[in-house]
C-alpha cells in the first residue's frame, strides 16, 4: 500500500514541554491554506498600518499639515527661481550692454543664445488638433447662423440717439455699424454691464457694454464718460456724448 504524504503542523510550549496544537493535512490542502494564512496576515497588518497611528513609524510618511507646508514651500521655492532667473537674465543683459569691449552685434548674437523656446510651440498640428478644430469651427458658424438669429427674437433695442443711422455694408453681417450726429447724447439700447471703458488717441474714449443673450454694444469716438467700468446701465440710461466736430459712429 503506497503511502499518502501528508504535512503536520505543531505548536508546542518548550517551557513546559507541551503540545498545544498538531494539525496533520495532506500536501494539496496544505498548500491552499498557508496561501490564506500568508493573505489574512498581509491584510491584518495593511489595515493596522493605514488605521492606527503606526502609520506614523513609516519612512517618508507626512502627516497632512506637514504635507501642505512642505507643498507650499516648494512652490515657494519655485516662484523664487523663477524671480532668480528673471534678475539673473537682466543682470546678464546689463552687462552685456555696458561691457566697453563688446562688438557691434554680441547683445543680440547673445539674445538669441540665452531664448528658448517652449517645444510643444514648434510641433506641428496633430491630426486630433485639425479635428477639434474643424469641429469648433462648424459649431460656431451654427450657433452664428441659427441661435444669434432666434437669440434676438422678440427683444427690444431703445433708440440709441435721435437722429442716428445705419452705415452701409452692415445689413448681411452680424455687427451693425451706427452713426450719431455730433453734440446728440448716447443711450445705451439695453440693459447692461460696463465692461470695459478706455482711450484712444485716434478715436476718443471707447466703451464696450455687455448685454444678454450674448449681445455686446461697443462706443467709439464718444466724449468723457458718464458711467464707469463695472457699473449697471439700463435700456435708455445717457452714457456719454458724442465727441464734437463732426459725425461720430459707434457699434
Amino acid at each position: 500500500m503506497k503511502a499518502k504524504r501528508t504535512i503536520r503542523f505543531n505548536i508546542e510550549d518548550e517551557a513546559h514541554l507541551q503540545r498545544i496544537v498538531s494539525v496533520r493535512l495532506r500536501w494539496w490542502i496544505a498548500i491552499p491554506v498557508c496561501l490564506a494564512v500568508l493573505a489574512a496576515v498581509v491584510a491584518l497588518a495593511v489595515v493596522i498600518i493605514m488605521y492606527t497611528p503606526l502609520k506614523t513609524t513609516l519612512p517618508g510618511y507626512l502627516p497632512p499639515k506637514e504635507r501642505a507646508a512642505t507643498i507650499q514651500d516648494l512652490i515657494k521655492v519655485d516662484s523664487l527661481q523663477r524671480k532668480y532667473d528673471v534678475n539673473q537674465a537682466y543682470i546678464d543683459n546689463l552687462l552685456t550692454v555696458l561691457d566697453p569691449d563688446r562688438a557691434t552685434g554680441d547683445s543680440v548674437k547673445w539674445a538669441e543664445k540665452t531664448i528658448t523656446a517652449s517645444k510643444d510651440s514648434l510641433m506641428p498640428t496633430s491630426r486630433r488638433e485639425k479635428e477639434f478644430r474643424s469641429k469648433m469651427d462648424e459649431r460656431e458658424r451654427y450657433n452664428l447662423s441659427i441661435l444669434a438669429p432666434l437669440a434676438a427674437d422678440g427683444m427690444i433695442f431703445e433708440e440709441p440717439a435721435p437722429g442716428y443711422t445705419f452705415s452701409h455694408g452692415c445689413e448681411n453681417s452680424y455687427t451693425s455699424r451706427i452713426i450719431i450726429p455730433s453734440g446728440e447724447l448716447i443711450r445705451t439700447v439695453m440693459d447692461g454691464t460696463v465692461a470695459d471703458i478706455h482711450f484712444l488717441p485716434s478715436t476718443g474714449y471707447c466703451m464696450v457694454i455687455q448685454h444678454g443673450n450674448g449681445f455686446l454694444s461697443r462706443w467709439s469716438r464718444i466724449g468723457f464718460p458718464l458711467v464707469q467700468e463695472g457699473e449697471t446701465v439700463v435700456a435708455g440710461q445717457v452714457i456719454a456724448p458724442t465727441m464734437s466736430g463732426r459725425g461720430r459712429d459707434a457699434s
